[in-house]
């Protein structure tokens, strides 16, 4: 999946992949992202600091989903 996220003067494109894969007890998310292209104002910005930011980011989405779904009963806890 590619993203593009942009604000005043600044823009990202992050690619990203996922992966499900059958678990013992339901499916098993994975995913990797990186940043591929910085633009205006996040341009001079390192790759290492960007991708760090992103990465909590990322995480953060992901927790939130899980949250949503565990919540929700559409999903069971691995271990539950």
């Amino acid at each position: 999946m590619r993203s593009r996220g942009k604000g005043i003067g600044a823009a990202v494109v992050v690619e990203a992949e996922i992966h499900l894969a059958a678990g013992g007890s339901g499916t098993a998310l994975q995913w990797t992202g990186v940043i591929v292209a910085r633009e205006g104002l996040m341009k001079p910005v390192g790759p290492g600091l960007m991708q760090g930011a992103a990465q909590r980011v990322i995480e953060s989405f992901w927790k939130k989903f899980r949250d949503a779904m565990l919540s929700d009963g559409g999903l069971r806890n691995v271990g539950d």
